[in-house]
């Protein structure tokens, strides 16, 4: 505990961005990870989600406000900063517009040429921006901050409706799961005929998630989490594993809802164990409390972090310089995706310490 902050789930979070950063190096494991990596950051925030933020009308604008500066807004900013650099990055290979990219790499499939925009395309998209329904390719995990931040605020209003209306505890706890079951059907309706604009279908889904966060929060007096349930849970996700079974929360795809809420459960308690364990290693807690406690600045800028492995890549290989654009990397193998995982955590927790200590030094002087 650190001021009665407990750094196992620091340290959760820790392991969580890290794994996120490793799938997007497209190394070994990533479609083990993709079974619950993603759920499990949704799990986490109902856990720490306090009904004290829907007592009053007051409380729940206050909770909105909160989330839209913590949520939103890097949102906003960073897919508009990106989107406004646009034909810079053309410029200088973050992007290309040389059809010739297609071939660059055979590791992934989003690799295809970009246009340099003009005023009159950008303005429009920077509006969408600010309504969190316009992102960019280097933004692309960004797509979490805006289903979280409208699944906190709908589950936070829902709450506090159903405490103006004075429900007893019982009814309480059976509209609450009766609610989230319904936003799950609807999240696997959308996903059937194929519909997730805005990632609409992807809330629906994380709805039911977050609610299962919510009652590991309820029930966290319970040993819940033990040596039984970890191992219980890791053979959970190596069978889930061993038959191939395709989990993206981000296009909200899974199999069904059985197995997804069974793999998010299992994936968030495997990750929760080996937290609590961790806690008491020397140097390494310190190390994933430090990036546990920096998952944003990840979030936004390791798409970006990693150019600067695929810059070495190119220089090394006497590459084509366009080959900087290709997304999100240019080549894992022998051992690259290493250098792109160290990169793609580092580099923006560097870049987000520098900068915090820019601005204390001016707001000091100033």
């Amino acid at each position: 505990m650190n001021n009665g902050r407990d750094l196992k789930f620091d340290i959760a979070k820790g392991i969580g961005i890290i794994l996120m950063v490793y799938a997007h190096t497209y190394a070994y494991g990533k479609t083990f990870i993709y079974l619950f990596h993603m759920a499990f950051f949704f799990i986490i925030a109902g856990y720490f989600f306090n009904p004290k933020h829907s007592e009053s009308f007051n409380a729940v604008k206050s909770f909105v406000k909160n989330k839209w500066v913590r949520l939103a807004l890097p949102f906003i900013i960073f897919n508009g900063i990106y989107l406004l650099l646009n034909n810079f990055f053309i410029d200088i290979n973050i992007y290309t517009d040389n059809p010739l990219i297609s071939n660059a790499t055979d590791v992934t499939a989003y690799n295809a040429p970009k246009q340099y925009l003009s005023l009159s395309q950008i303005i429009p998209n920077l509006f969408k921006t600010l309504f969190l329904s316009y992102g960019t390719q280097l933004g692309g995990a960004t797509w979490f901050l805006r289903v979280l931040f409208w699944v906190s605020v709908a589950y936070c209003f829902v709450y506090y409706l159903f405490k103006k209306l004075n429900f007893n505890d019982t009814l309480f706890s059976v509209l609450n799961l009766l609610i989230c079951s319904v936003c799950l059907v609807i999240g696997v309706v959308m996903q059937h005929y194929n519909f997730n604009t805005y990632s609409i279908g992807t809330m629906f889904t994380c709805v039911a998630l977050f609610y299962v966060g919510t009652l590991f929060r309820q029930f966290s007096n319970i040993n819940v989490i033990n040596n039984c349930s970890f191992i219980c849970s890791l053979i959970v996700l190596f069978v889930g594993n061993y038959y191939h079974l395709k989990v993206a929360i981000s296009t909200n795809i899974y199999p069904n809802i059985p197995v997804l809420l069974l793999l998010s459960v299992a994936g968030y308690i495997v990750i929760i164990h080996i937290s609590a364990f961790l806690n008491n290693v020397e140097y390494i807690n310190k190390l994933l409390v430090l990036v546990g406690q920096n998952t944003m600045p990840i979030i936004l800028m390791h798409f970006l972090a990693f150019k600067v492995v695929s810059y070495i890549q190119i220089c090394l290989y006497g590459l084509p310089k366009f080959y900087l654009a290709s997304f999100p990397i240019l080549y894992n193998k022998p051992f690259w995706f290493i250098f792109y995982t160290i990169a793609g955590i580092f580099i923006p927790i560097i870049l987000n310490i520098s900068t915090k200590k820019i601005i204390s030094k001016f707001s000091f002087k100033t």
